[in-house]
């Protein structure tokens, strides 16, 4: 991974406005738990496509990972803005709101998640977990 890191920067000296490379190099980085260099790669891209829901959702994670909660927050919300059924997003977005004590809207997340992938095994484990801490035993 470290070598597709230098591969990518190489990239961008060559092409700093490509699409998506920065988005490439910021999931690398957060991989490499490279968490700042990582954030700025992902607003490096919003600066170049700010309506790609991926950079925001990228950043949100990046966010979370660094314990900045509320921007991560922001960057999730915005990721399901651009693509309303972004269900990563969503899921990522309940998880903060959980951690944030705003269990009812992390809910809301949740459902919503399975609305659209009835079948997400995380956003099932997500609301499950969350309903059992609210204890609600039976639903949970």
């Amino acid at each position: 991974m470290d070598e597709a890191v230098v591969c990518l920067q190489k990239a961008l000296r060559l092409k700093p406005d490509f699409p998506k490379l920065n988005l490439f190099r910021g999931s690398l980085l957060k991989r490499l738990n490279r968490f700042e260099e990582a954030a700025a790669s992902c607003r490096r891209e919003l600066q170049i496509d700010p309506a790609n829901p991926d950079a925001h959702y990228n950043l949100g994670l990046v966010l979370q990972n660094l314990g900045r909660f509320d921007e991560a927050i922001a960057g999730y919300r915005k990721a399901v803005e651009l693509r309303p059924g972004y269900v990563d997003a969503l899921v990522n977005l309940g998880s903060v709101l959980r951690q944030c004590r705003d269990t009812e809207a992390a809910l809301r997340c949740f459902e919503k998640a399975l609305q659209c992938e009835p079948h997400n095994s995380e956003a099932h484990w997500e609301l499950g977990t969350t309903l059992l801490a609210t204890g609600d035993f039976r639903r949970g």
